[in-house]
């Protein structure tokens, strides 16, 4: 495995390009939800109940990547789990959303304004 990493623009993955046709394969999706990820520890207010979302985290409900992916929520959850068992990563379900959390992450996502 080669060290670093390489940096994608959010507007890449904002744009049509992107998203046009929905997400196909897992390396794409994985791409894309740690492109959500925080980059900065927030707390966010959804359904009455108070969270903490650490960097390197994202909150977002599992039907929400099922449409931006247009994968089945069955293929996000199998999905998820592959992520939990082969990189370690967590994701935790709320009532209407899902906190999925990348550990390797949070030292990568850095403030736009820092670079």
């Amino acid at each position: 495995m080669r060290a670093g990493f390489l940096r994608v623009p959010n507007f890449i993955l904002e744009s049509e390009l992107w998203l046009e046709g929905g997400v196909h394969n897992w390396r794409s999706a994985l791409i894309d939800l740690m492109g959500m990820a925080r980059f900065e520890d927030a707390t966010i207010q959804v359904d009455n109940e108070t969270i903490e979302i650490k960097k390197g985290s994202v909150a977002i409900a599992q039907t929400t990547l099922a449409a931006r992916w247009k994968w089945t929520r069955r293929k996000v959850y199998t999905f998820l789990k592959h992520l939990e068992i082969e990189y370690n990563v967590t994701f935790v379900k709320h009532c209407s959303f899902t906190v999925i959390s990348f550990p390797f992450l949070g030292d990568l996502r850095a403030h736009p304004a820092a670079h």
